[in-house]
C-alpha cells in the first residue's frame, strides 16, 4: 500500500520576532543553506501545511511547543535583503530564503508538546497527525517496522518517545525510540546491519542501556523483540527495587 504523502513541514522558530512575522503577517522564512542537508529540496513543491515549533528561546507563546499552523499558499525564493530592505548592510543580506506564505494562521485545539526535553530541527510529517498529536513523538513517521513497534510499546503503557538523543557512555547519539523506566534511559534503534547507526552502536557494544533490531527482524520476530525490550526494562526496573 502507497503510504500517504508527508504534506507538513513542521518548521523552528527560535526567535519572538519570526514568531510574529508568521502569526501576524502569515509567512515563515526558512534559509536555503538547510535544503540538501536537513530537508529534501522537494519540500519546497510538497508541502501543503506549514506548522512552527516554538523552542525555549520564544517567550511570546508556548514555549517549546507547536501551536500555530497554515495551509501554504505560495512560495517565494527571496534575499535577506529583499526580504527586510530596512537590513541591507546585514550579514546575511545576500542570503536566499524561501518565503512560505499561508492563507490563514489557525490554532491547534491545544499545543503540541514534548514530554521530554529534546532537540527539533524540522519534521515532515501529515496534516492528519499534526491536527490529532498531543506529543511531539505523534508526528513521528517512520519505516512500517517502526511504526508497528511503536503501536506495541504503547500499549504495554511505556514512557516511550521517538528521535530524541541520549547519553550511552560517552558518546551523545539520536535513537529511534527512548524508553525512560525510573529515571533510566533505554535506547532503541531500527537499522540494518552496516549502517552507520549499526557502527555507532558496535563502538558502544557494551553499553547496557542501548538495544538494535533490523527492521526485517521486527516485521518477522516482533514478539521475539517485544521480550528482550520487556526483559531489559524489568532488569532496570528491579535493580532498584521497584516490581511493577
Amino acid at each position: 500500500m502507497k503510504s500517504q504523502p508527508r504534506d507538513t513541514l513542521v518548521a523552528v522558530v527560535t526567535s519572538n520576532a519570526d514568531l510574529a512575522f508568521f502569526r501576524d503577517e502569515g509567512w515563515y522564512r526558512l534559509p536555503d543553506r538547510v535544503l540538501g542537508r536537513l530537508l529534501n529540496r522537494s519540500v519546497l513543491e510538497e508541502i501543503t501545511t506549514l506548522a512552527l515549533y516554538q523552542t525555549g528561546a520564544v517567550t511570546d507563546g508556548v514555549p517549546s511547543g507547536i501551536e500555530l499552523w497554515g495551509e501554504v499558499t505560495r512560495i517565494d525564493s527571496i534575499y535577506r535583503r529583499e526580504l527586510f530592505p530596512t537590513e541591507a548592510d546585514h550579514p546575511a543580506a545576500n542570503q536566499l530564503y524561501h518565503k512560505i506564505c499561508v492563507e490563514r494562521v489557525e490554532y491547534l485545539e491545544q499545543p503540541i508538546l514534548s514530554r521530554h526535553s529534546r532537540r527539533v530541527a524540522f519534521i515532515r510529517t501529515i496534516r492528519e497527525r499534526l491536527l490529532r498529536a498531543t506529543d511531539l513523538s505523534d508526528l513521528i513517521i517512520g519505516s512500517r517496522a517502526e511504526e508497528e513497534l511503536m503501536k506495541e510499546l504503547q500499549a504495554r503503557n511505556l514512557d516511550v518517545d521517538r528521535k530524541i538523543y541520549m547519553q550511552v557512555r560517552d558518546t551523545v547519539m539520536e535513537v529511534d525510540f527512548g524508553l525512560f523506566a525510573e529515571g533510566h534511559q533505554i535506547g532503541l534503534l531500527c537499522s540494518e546491519d552496516g549502517s552507520e547507526e549499526t557502527n555507532l552502536v558496535q563502538e558502544v557494544s557494551t553499553a547496557w542501556n542501548l538495544l538494535r533490531f533490523s527492521p526485517s527482524r521486527i516485521e518477522n520476530h516482533l514478539e521475539e523483540c517485544l521480550r528482550e525490550i520487556m526483559d531489559l526494562v524489568e532488569k532496570v526496573r528491579t535493580s532498584i527495587g521497584v516490581r511493577k
